[in-house]
């Protein structure tokens, strides 16, 4: 008896130390948390040849509390690809999301939009992109 009630009373306190789940974390709405893109939404990645790729790397900041997750992100055209950070960006830190664009068939200015699309209050966010294609 002795024994049972010792295990009874180490459960109970185990179960009392497990931490709270944080919003969001799993990708779930989280109305607590919103996506930052940092210094513009639209940016310039500068000069290529026709038929290069060219790369840049935006960032963005979780503000609010919570995690934030981005769970897509989509160019609006076959000719641009993405990366970005898979894990969950607590409140108060910074991810990031890499972009391609394969300027074959392209010249002049062109401007491409990437939506991403999160767990966030602002469930969508919009980032544009400009290059001059030679």
């Amino acid at each position: 008896m002795k024994h049972l009630a010792f295990f009874i009373i180490l459960i109970s306190f185990f179960q009392a130390c497990q931490k709270e789940p944080i919003a969001g974390a799993k990708g779930e709405f989280n109305p607590n948390i919103n996506l930052q893109v940092q210094n513009s939404s639209a940016f310039d990645l500068g000069e290529v040849k026709s038929g290069e790729i060219i790369a840049g790397r935006f960032y963005f900041k979780a503000e609010g509390s919570g995690a934030l997750v981005i769970k897509k992100v989509e160019p609006d055209c076959g000719c641009t690809a993405a990366q970005w950070t898979k894990d969950a960006v607590m409140a108060g830190d910074s991810g990031f999301v890499e972009i391609e664009f394969d300027s074959h068939g392209y010249n002049g200015v062109v401007n491409k939009k990437v939506t991403i699309y999160t767990n966030a209050i602002n469930q969508k966010a919009e980032v544009i992109f400009y290059v001059y294609v030679k």
